[in-house]
């Protein structure tokens, strides 16, 4: 018990020393796909979820940023106060931009807009959380996809020359064959989109909500990859 202590506070310091490493928790960048139907809950509150365990924090209060507007998540930038992390919640649609309503109303992407210098995500480590209903819905593969290219797109505008670490996770209630299979989906989905990442630096897990023998998983996990980007070198090519 005590070896199982020790090891914790090991990875808990290590951790700690990497999230300094790369400036500080606001350095994160949380991405999620928002879920208009709100059939399993509000999507803002899987990234609450995930600072309260990560960081320890009672009050993870995610604020909406001066580019956001109510009831459009898309572009959505949020900063809390105690703990701050960008977060990103993303339209299920593959964050296709919100037009006022036309006569003939037509489908507007992001196109050239999504390159702006505004809209670049320059952080060294990009955490992609979805909920496990999302992935195992087959109809949203396409949606999942193209809410990997947009994030991609957005890092080539970013002023670094390091490719970011990449964690993606699957949040469910608990751990069974249906999450994994999830897991695989996802890590599928992300290694097709960023595939000149090297394998080091994509990790995909599981997401249980106050679970320590998944959260310790994650900060190991998130450890290696940082330290796998940061060793890398690799100089992005828009």
């Amino acid at each position: 018990m005590a070896d199982s202590d020790t090891n914790t506070d090991e990875d808990e310091r290590e951790f700690l020393k990497v999230v300094a490493q790369i400036g500080g928790r606001e350095r994160i960048y949380l991405v999620g796909a928002c879920d208009k139907k709100k059939v399993d809950g509000d999507d803002v509150g899987i990234f609450q979820e995930f600072i309260c365990d990560m960081f320890h924090s009672s009050n993870p209060d995610i604020s909406k940023g001066p580019n956001s507007q109510q009831g459009d998540r898309d572009g959505q930038t949020g900063k809390s106060d105690a703990i701050p992390l960008t977060v990103r919640g993303m339209d299920e649609d593959g964050g296709k931009e919100k037009r006022p309503a036309r006569k003939n109303p037509r489908t507007a992407t992001k196109g050239a807009n999504i390159y702006s210098s505004k809209r670049a995500i320059d952080s060294p480590v990009i955490v992609f959380i979805f909920r496990q209903t999302f992935v195992s819905t087959c109809s949203n593969e396409g949606s999942l996809k193209e809410i990997l290219k947009d994030v991609k797109a957005r890092t080539k505008r970013a002023s670094t020359i390091l490719r970011p670490a990449l964690i993606g996770l699957i949040r469910a209630t608990q751990e069974c064959a249906e999450t994994h299979r999830c897991a695989q989906v996802l890590e599928s989905q992300m290694r097709s989109v960023f595939h000149r990442h090297s394998p080091e630096m994509i990790w995909v897990g599981c997401f249980i909500p106050k679970t320590e023998a998944t959260i310790q998983n994650i900060k190991k996990s998130a450890c290696n990859v940082v330290y796998a980007s940061q060793t890398a070198g690799v100089t992005i090519v828009p």
